[in-house]
């Protein structure tokens, strides 16, 4: 009896010291560390707002921010968070020499929080290439002159491109 007296005692007093310790820091919390923007055209410039706040106690220090890759900026608004107060990040993707595909890039946060010292921010989207053409390119040959030789290739445009048909262009070798 005496022994888990003793025990229930130890454990009291542990909680209760490491209680304050627990309270004390910065802490950052995210609205959200994903965003998704779906279906874009090749070439689209995707920019998106993340924020977060101090949750601690004590002032919230960001020591660094990187990106994943090149295409990929990240404009943190301050580096230094007081208690209560918040902060943006502001990740911006450049699509235009990107390869229409599944695209999927991080931002990661380093900060002063103990508990949290690494907050990665992921941003998704699929590139729909600007148009597809059936063929990149069309041979024709040793063509005789005077002879008119027809090869066929079709072009397509995604519902999300703004690509348009002016004029129809013919070419004839003389």
């Amino acid at each position: 009896m005496q022994r888990f007296f003793f025990l229930l005692c130890t454990a009291t007093v542990a909680g209760i010291l490491t209680l304050p310790a627990q309270e004390k820091g910065a802490s950052i919390a995210f609205d959200s560390t994903t965003r998704d923007f779906g279906r874009v055209s090749e070439g689209a410039v995707l920019k998106h707002i993340f924020k977060f706040a101090n949750k601690g106690n004590a002032t919230l220090e960001i020591i660094r921010v990187d990106s994943s890759c090149g295409c990929t900026s990240a404009l943190l608004s301050k580096n230094k968070i007081a208690p209560g107060n918040s902060g943006e990040i502001e990740v911006v993707i450049a699509t235009k020499d990107l390869p229409a595909s599944e695209l999927s890039k991080t931002v990661s946060v380093m900060s002063s929080d103990p508990r949290q010292p690494v907050v990665v921010l992921t941003l998704t989207a699929v590139v729909e290439p600007e148009f597809v053409i059936s063929e990149p390119s069309i041979y024709f040959g040793n063509v005789p002159r005077g002879r008119e030789v027809t090869r066929r290739s079709w072009l397509q445009s995604p519902p999300t491109s703004l690509l348009r048909s002016r004029k129809r262009v013919r070419q004839t070798r003389t």
